[in-house]
């Protein structure tokens, strides 16, 4: 039985392009260049495309992949993506109880995976680590998507009360999530690690000149879901529109609330909104470089919950951020730490407004943008978050 440092469960990984099989591949890759000998369990299918299928098992880099068959479900219905998540999950057992490994590490989302990996780490008594990325089901009850009385969520509330409590460690992205897990379950600090996503140190790519063409272009990219609360953000550009009509909104993503969006800007005449499907990393970092803002947003209900990705990678941009999240959440501490942006709390939308315009006219976006690529190269990038991974799992094995 051959035998590994860590085994690194992803619902989504390598060649899959997504933002999460990024960051897992970018893990993996540093982790193995530090010298560990890793095995990642993943799905046969993209996670995003399930006509999309890989190889069962392969090497790259290094990297031991073994892919485990899932059915073509369907991940944006519900009752489908538990149902892939549980088949995932039973594969994933199957696995670990065939190899030898010095420790464990899962993600939550997705749900009922690392719940049974952790049961089989306690079985085996091997170390295990939860990387928290989102806390469900709390986001969703925070949300008023479900209720805490449904039998369902109160499964799924008892898997994670367990994975909290029993994992080795748990790292999190965020000083936020950090202050709402000791509050909420009572865990005791040494237990957490806080470990920041990033983006690759080779995202950074020269700038080109952009003819000013009097626009001033804010875009948001990535996810159009309900954890970002996108439609306070078209009623502030809908005001906006009123004051200054140069201010242009682009929406580079899909999501649940995508047509929604789409159908609310053309009802309410909001005419400085712009709607681009998901784009190749080229074609979006061009869309960036054609920016003059790059906005992140995020709910009061998700504070806590989960911390957005896409500031880390925003900031290979070299642009000024617009964080409209709420106070005292880790995007709003990062933002006032390291000067790259304007902050507003979410849910103040005049303030917003007045910001917005006040930046646009604004002296202060150049050194707003060299701080944001100051502040990636120095605490940002996928070396400083690598070393930090290392670093835990080391204590372990």
């Amino acid at each position: 039985m051959e035998k590994y440092d860590l085994i690194l469960i992803t619902i989504t990984f390598f060649p899959s392009l997504d933002t999460s099989a990024r960051l897992m591949y970018d893990l993996a890759e540093g982790l193995s260049d530090l010298g560990l000998k890793l095995l990642v369990l993943a799905p046969e299918r993209a996670y995003l495309d399930p006509k999309i299928k890989y190889s069962l098992k392969e090497t790259v880099k290094g990297i031991d992949i073994k892919r485990i068959s899932i059915p073509k479900l369907d991940k944006d219905k519900s009752f489908q993506k538990m149902k892939l998540y549980s088949k995932f999950a039973s594969g994933v057992k199957k696995e670990l109880n065939k190899v030898d490994a010095k420790s464990i590490m899962s993600l939550l989302p997705p749900l009922i995976v690392p719940y049974e990996s952790l049961k089989v780490s306690k079985i085996k008594k091997i170390p295990f680590i939860l990387i928290l990325h989102d806390l469900i089901p709390d986001a969703w009850v925070k949300r008023n998507r479900t209720s805490k009385k449904n039998p369902l969520i109160k499964i799924l509330s008892r898997q994670t009360k367990y994975l909290i409590n029993e994992s080795d460690k748990i790292i999190v992205l965020g000083r936020d999530v950090k202050e709402y897990l000791g509050k909420e379950y009572k865990i005791e600090e040494k237990r957490i690690k806080i470990v920041t996503n990033w983006s690759r140190k080779a995202d950074i790519t020269e700038k080109i000149k952009v003819d000013d063409n009097s626009i001033f272009k804010i875009l948001f990219a990535g996810n159009l879901g309900e954890a970002q609360g996108l439609f306070s953000v078209l009623e502030v550009a809908k005001e906006i529109s009123k004051i200054d009509s140069s201010i242009q909104f682009n929406f580079v993503g899909n999501g649940v609330n995508k047509q929604k969006m789409i159908r609310y800007a053309k009802n309410e005449n909001v005419n400085n909104v712009k709607f681009i499907d998901y784009q190749s990393d080229e074609k979006l970092r061009v869309i960036m470089n054609e920016s003059d803002a790059l906005l992140v947003s995020l709910r009061n209900e998700s504070k806590g919950m989960s911390v957005p990705s896409k500031l880390y990678y925003y900031l290979t941009a070299g642009k000024p951020i617009i964080a409209y999240v709420p106070k005292g959440s880790e995007i709003h501490l990062e933002t006032e730490e390291e000067k790259f942006g304007i902050y507003c709390e979410f849910g103040r939308e005049k303030e917003l407004i007045k910001s917005i315009v006040e930046l646009k006219n604004s002296n202060k976006k150049g050194k707003m943008g060299e701080n944001a690529l100051k502040a990636f190269n120095s605490k940002y990038n996928n070396e400083i978050s690598v070393k930090k991974y290392y670093d835990v799992i080391k204590e372990y094995i």
